[in-house]
C-alpha cells in the first residue's frame, strides 16, 4: 500500500508542475492603434535614453534631436530590433530545451510497476546544450548587425531629409534670381535690346524651377516618412520635431584602412554570429556522432504478485544502424557552415574596399566642390561691388547669383555621395566614423517589454 501511495504522489507532482496556456490574441487593429499612440515624448522612452546616456535629461520632451538621440529612439521602437529580440529570446529557450533532463518512464500493470531512468551516454547533453548556446550566441549576434542596420538607415534618411531641406532653400533663391532676371530681360525687349523669343526662353526656365519646387516639396515629405519609418514612429511625430543635423557637417575622424579591415574581421557582428554558426555545426557534429553510442534505461520495478522489488535495464542495440546518415548530413551542415563564413569574411572585405574607394572619390569630390563654389562666390562679391558702383547692371548681377547657386546646387550633390559613401563605410565596418558620433548599443532586451499595448 505504502508503494501505491509513493507512486501516486509522483504522479500528482508531474501534473501539478505544468504550465498553463494564457492565450495572447493578435488583433491588426490593436496593432495599429498601438502604433499611432507612438510618441518621442514617451515617458518609457525617457527612461530609456537616461540609462542609456548615463544622465538625466534636463529638457523633455527633447527641444533639439540630433543623431545620437534619434538613435536611442529608433533603438526603442525600431520593429526590425524586435524581431531580432524575439528571435534571440527563442534562441534561449532553446538553450533552457537542450538543458532539460529526460523524464522518467512510468509503466504500470495489474501486477507490476516499472519506473525507467533514461541515462545520456557520450556526453550527448553536453553536445546539445554546446549547439544551443552557440545559436543562442548567433541570435544575440544578431541583434547588434540589426541595431547597425536600424543606425545607418536612419542616417540615411536624415540625410535625404536634410538635402531636401537645403534643395529647398537653393530653390527658393534660384527661383528670386531667376525672377529678377526675367524682369530686367523682359525691360530690355520692351526697349528693343532683346528679342521676346530669347526673354521667353528664360521664362520657360523659370517655370520649370517652379515645377520643381512643388517636386522637392514632395521629396521631403517623402524624406520624412522614411525617417519616420527608420525611428518607427507615426509621421506626426516629426512635425514639430526640431532636428539638428549637425553629423553632416562633421569631418570624420582620420583612419587607417588597413585597421579598419582588421578590426572589421575580428569585430563584426555578422561575421562573428557566422563563427557561432560553424561552432554550433561542431557542436551538431559531435552529437550525432555520439549517438552511436545508445542511451541506458535504468530503474526499479516492483511487483504486486509475491511483492519483489526488482532492477531493469534496457538499451538500443546498434546492430543495423550506426547513425551514418545523421552523421553524414552533420559533418556536410559544418562544411556548409564554414564556406558560408569564408565567404561572408570575403564578401565583407569587398564591401570594405568598395566602400574606401567610394568615400575617397567622394571625398575629393566634395573638396572640389568647395574650391567652385568659393570661386563663384568671390565672383559674385566682386559682381555685387561693381553693381554698387554702377559698373555693371542688375542683369549681370542677377546672373551672377544664379552661377553661384548652380555650383551650390551642385555641392550638395557632393554632400549626398559623400556622406552616402560614409554611412557605407560605417556600415561595412560597423564602426562610427564621425567625431559627434556616440558608441551607442541597442539593448538586448526590448525596452518597451511591459508597456500596455506593446
Amino acid at each position: 500500500m505504502k508503494t501505491k501511495n509513493i507512486l501516486l504522489i509522483l504522479i500528482a507532482y508531474g501534473f501539478c508542475s505544468c504550465a498553463v496556456f494564457h492565450p495572447q490574441p493578435l488583433s491588426p487593429e490593436q496593432n495599429q492603434a498601438d502604433f499611432e499612440k507612438r510618441s518621442l515624448a514617451d515617458p518609457g522612452l525617457k527612461k530609456f535614453m537616461e540609462q542609456a546616456l548615463g544622465k538625466e535629461m534636463q529638457a523633455w520632451p527633447v527641444l533639439e534631436w540630433d543623431y545620437n538621440l534619434l538613435s536611442l529612439a529608433a533603438f526603442y521602437y525600431n520593429s526590425e530590433l524586435d524581431l531580432a529580440r524575439s528571435q534571440y529570446q527563442t534562441s534561449q529557450a532553446g538553450v533552457l530545451t537542450a538543458k532539460g533532463l529526460p523524464n522518467p518512464d512510468l509503466e504500470l500493470s495489474n501486477l507490476e510497476a516499472l519506473l525507467k531512468f533514461p541515462l545520456e551516454t557520450a556526453g550527448k547533453r553536453k553536445y546539445r546544450i554546446d549547439q544551443a548556446e552557440h545559436l543562442s550566441e548567433f541570435a544575440r549576434l544578431d541583434i547588434a548587425t540589426a541595431a547597425w542596420k536600424a543606425r545607418l538607415e536612419l542616417r540615411a534618411a536624415l540625410l535625404e531629409l536634410y538635402l531636401g531641406l537645403e534643395q529647398a532653400k537653393l530653390l527658393n533663391e534660384r527661383i528670386s534670381a531667376m525672377e529678377q532676371m526675367v524682369k530686367y530681360l523682359d525691360q530690355r525687349a520692351e526697349l528693343g535690346e532683346l528679342s521676346a523669343i530669347e526673354a521667353g526662353r528664360f521664362q520657360i526656365e523659370l517655370d520649370q524651377m517652379r515645377l520643381l519646387q512643388t517636386d522637392n516639396q514632395k521629396q521631403v515629405d517623402q524624406s520624412r516618412l522614411h525617417l519616420a519609418a527608420a525611428l518607427g514612429v507615426p509621421v506626426s511625430e516629426l512635425r514639430d520635431a526640431k532636428i539638428n543635423f549637425g553629423i553632416f557637417a562633421e569631418t570624420p575622424r582620420e583612419f587607417d584602412l588597413a585597421d579598419l579591415r582588421r578590426q572589421a574581421l575580428l569585430n563584426r557582428s555578422d561575421i562573428l554570429s557566422g563563427l557561432e554558426q560553424y561552432q554550433a555545426g561542431q557542436s551538431d557534429l559531435q552529437l550525432e556522432i555520439a549517438k552511436q553510442y545508445p542511451n541506458i534505461n535504468l530503474g526499479p520495478g516492483y511487483s504486486w504478485e509475491g511483492t519483489v522489488w526488482m532492477v531493469g535495464l534496457s538499451m538500443e542495440l546498434p546492430l543495423l544502424n550506426q547513425n551514418q546518415g545523421p552523421i553524414a548530413q552533420a559533418r556536410a551542415r559544418r562544411e556548409q557552415a564554414g564556406d558560408q563564413f569564408n565567404a561572408l569574411q570575403s564578401k565583407a572585405l569587398r564591401e570594405i574596399d568598395q566602400a574606401y574607394a567610394e568615400y575617397r572619390a567622394g571625398k575629393e569630390s566634395l573638396k572640389l566642390s568647395d574650391t567652385i563654389v568659393q570661386n563663384y562666390r568671390r565672383r559674385f562679391d566682386s559682381s555685387r561691388a561693381a553693381f554698387s558702383v554702377g559698373e555693371i547692371d542688375g542683369l549681370e548681377l542677377a546672373q551672377g547669383r544664379l552661377e553661384l547657386l548652380a555650383a551650390q546646387d551642385a555641392r550638395l550633390e557632393s554632400l549626398r555621395k559623400w556622406q552616402n559613401a560614409i554611412t557605407g563605410l560605417e556600415l561595412a565596418v560597423q564602426q562610427d566614423l564621425s567625431p559627434g558620433e556616440l558608441a551607442l548599443q541597442a539593448p538586448e532586451l526590448n525596452p518597451r517589454k511591459g508597456k500596455a499595448g506593446e
